[in-house]
């Protein structure tokens, strides 16, 4: 039976939805988010996934475009990508819309050479051509590589990655034809005793001819180095900085500056704290004008769940329409935070997510059900997508360790928020979102009705096409939601139906599941 993943959000609208892209493809195990692109009002997601083929796991990538309220408008399907732990890729998109994508096949076993594909789309999702790298010209491709961004002029893109086996990088400039404009070897700086660790992580182009790179070097297990430089157009190192950390990210703010996020990860080995930082520098000097460790009080909240920003991985940072700055960091238990600052560095706010973990406890015990969260976007009306992977593990599967996971696509308002309203509770800051659940393509939702409604006392429901109602009532198991998600209540359906006399007056859900998986969610007023 085939299974589609079912999402439901407090408040489906352009201000907030939730798109899960379901598993589709024949022996489909896994579907986990590449990279993801906000282009105008459309979004753009790259998923990376495996297909178990005779015994042998293949990869492919999938590529979707999604709308302002999160429909699919199209998604593409690419398989032959390279084999398992050799998938390499960056994924970027230009103005028009049109998607580049790159992947690497094992040219080499011995040494791990690769051959590295770039593949324009069309604004349909139309395979116009792939550019393939062939002699000496091998790069290195990571998982993490993300050395891809569209030239400033527009046309086509700049990639940028390592020789194999060598300290050298090369920086191609490609059309929208496919055309090689330019290529450039230049050398990244090292400290002495560091080798490249392969990581061209992020690139900006500039319109003089300059470009910025922000990557990852390593001199030991535990030892990583990061660097971000300004070369010219020849290649020649214009300025740079280098620091102890984890390189994760690096936005070009505005016109005159640039922000570099990273993560403290060796505190044996450094003075400062693990967590992750923020610096903005002059873009055309990268002379300092603040830096900043973030840090955020300890959430507390819904039986014991806690997480603390200052133990979390700082993933993606973005520009608001507005001018600010927010970036996401993960936390604990499926738990991520966002944090605006001003141009001064000085935090506006905080907004902690995370989901509804009613799903915990409904699950079969053999199965371990867990979310991250990896890229953030800002959109045109001044939200913002988060982009991640929910995974389930089932511990009783053979089939890759039994790691099933799939890509969810989340839109939040101006204020980090699933349910609009959720920056007016000062008490928690938090916006909650419902789970994500496996139910079968042929299970339908519960056909209900509640009432009274509005009520005062108490809430009834009333079932439709039902046989033995009274016996099926009894069966069912209710929850009782606020406006902004939390969770007020739970148990078993009685007779009299659900108690709400005490809420005080306002709009709330109730979701009502039976034990097969039906469910349905409604509002009601409470007088």
């Amino acid at each position: 039976m085939a299974s589609i993943y079912f999402a439901t959000v407090f408040s489906q609208s352009q201000d907030s939805w939730l798109t899960v892209l379901p598993y589709t493809a024949i022996n489909e195990t896994s579907n986990f988010i590449g990279e993801m692109k906000v282009v105008g009002n459309d979004l753009y997601a790259l998923t990376r996934g495996l297909k178990l083929i005779e015994g042998v796991f293949e990869n492919y990538y999938k590529i979707a475009k999604l709308d302002s309220n999160g429909d699919i408008a199209w998604e593409h399907y690419y398989d032959n990508v390279g084999t398992l732990f050799q998938v390499g890729g960056s994924f970027t998109v230009d103005d028009l819309g049109n998607s580049y994508f790159v992947t690497g096949d094992v040219v080499d076993p011995t040494s791990g050479q690769k051959r590295p594909q770039l593949h324009m789309l069309d604004p349909e999702g139309n395979l116009r051509w792939r550019l393939e790298f062939t002699g000496d010209d091998y790069f290195w491709l990571f998982d993490t590589t993300n050395g891809l961004t569209p030239r400033k002029d527009g046309n086509g893109v700049v990639y940028v990655g390592q020789i194999s086996g060598t300290d050298s990088w090369m920086k191609l400039e490609v059309d929208t034809l496919g055309n090689v404009l330019s290529q450039l070897t230049f050398e990244a700086p090292v400290l002495p005793g560091q080798f490249i660790y392969g990581y061209a992580m992020k690139v900006v182009d500039e319109a003089d001819g300059d470009f910025l790179v922000a990557y990852q070097n390593s001199y030991g297990i535990s030892g990583e180095h990061s660097y971000l430089v300004r070369f010219d157009s020849t290649g020649q190192v214009l300025a740079s900085h280098n620091t102890q950390k984890s390189t994760m990210d690096i936005l070009e703010w505005g016109e005159d500056k640039i922000v570099w996020g990273l993560f403290n990860i060796v505190p044996n080995e450094s003075p400062e704290p693990t967590g992750p930082y923020i610096y903005c520098y002059d873009a055309g000097t990268l002379d300092s004008i603040w830096g900043l460790h973030q840090t955020a009080p300890w959430l507390d909240y819904d039986e014991g769940i806690a997480g603390i920003v200052d133990q979390g991985g700082l993933r993606e940072v973005t520009e608001t329409k507005s001018g600010k700055l927010v970036s996401m960091v993960r936390s604990f238990f499926g738990i991520f935070a966002l944090q605006q600052f001003d141009q001064n560095g000085q935090l506006e706010w905080t907004r902690w997510v995370y989901k509804d973990r009613e799903m915990w406890y409904d699950v079969p015990h053999n199965i371990t059900p867990s979310w991250e969260a990896n890229f953030l976007d800002a959109t045109e009306d001044g939200g913002f997508v988060v982009g991640g992977t929910h995974i389930y593990q089932d511990l009783s599967s053979p089939v890759w360790n039994g790691c099933y996971k799939a890509t969810y696509l989340m839109k939040l308002d101006s204020f980090g928020c699933a349910v609009p309203g959720c920056q007016n509770d000062t008490i928690y800051n938090i916006s909650i979102i419902s789970e994500v659940a496996e139910i079968t393509t042929t299970a339908p939702q519960l056909e209900m009705t509640v009432f009274p409604n509005p009520t005062q006392d108490r809430l009834r429901v009333q079932l439709s096409g039902v046989a033995e109602e009274a016996a099926y009532l009894a069966g069912l198991r209710y929850s009782v939601y606020d406006h902004l998600g939390r969770r007020l209540a739970t148990g078993l359906y009685e007779s009299d139906g659900v108690k709400v006399g005490d809420l005080q007056p306002g709009y709330y859900y109730l979701r009502v599941r039976d034990g097969v998986g039906k469910e349905r969610m409604v509002g009601f007023l409470k007088q």
